[in-house]
């Protein structure tokens, strides 16, 4: 009897979809040790937002604390790899338990921007994009922030059919 080769499945990307309920902004600067540094100055800006999830369906009413990192080097190659590295995502997102939250960078010039339109009340929701939850956590590959959004957009797996959720 021939052997039949099994089929892998398909792991369809995943979009979170998290209204933004508030914000928990900081930002600090500081002198550094001249011995130790060779920067003059450190500085800080973590944009945090408390969001509530609303879809996928399976993690939908959880209440996530987001945090943005902002990173001026961002865009910058580390010069101690290949050129042929690439980042894994843009940041990470756990749900497992009663812990839920996500810790991501940003470009430092664009969350001032992003800051801003929160506060104006034009961006509403965070999607976060990536393979589905894995024991719970899951690297992401992209993030937006939009005012509005398309509940069709986001499917649940269990209602695809040839798809298990």
């Amino acid at each position: 009897m021939a052997r039949t080769r099994r089929r892998q499945p398909v792991d369809y990307p995943e979009s979170y979809l998290f209204e933004i309920e508030t914000t928990e902004p900081h930002y600090s600067i500081s002198t550094t040790d001249p011995r130790r540094d060779a920067e003059l100055y450190r500085e800080y800006w973590h944009y945090g937002l408390i969001g509530t999830c609303r879809a996928p369906r399976k993690t939908s009413g959880r209440t996530t604390r987001l945090v943005f990192l902002a990173d001026r080097g961002l865009f910058d190659r580390p010069k101690s790899l290949d050129r042929d590295w690439r980042p894994l995502g843009v940041g990470h997102l756990t749900m497992r338990g009663d812990r839920s939250d996500y810790l991501g960078s940003l470009p430092y010039d664009a969350v001032w921007g992003i800051a801003s339109g929160v506060a104006a009340g034009v961006f509403k929701y965070v999607v976060l994009t990536g393979p589905r939850l894995k024991y719970g956590s899951c690297s992401v590959s992209g993030a937006s922030f939009v005012a509005s959004y398309d509940p069709d957009d986001f499917w649940d797996p269990a209602d695809q059919p040839g798809r298990s959720g």
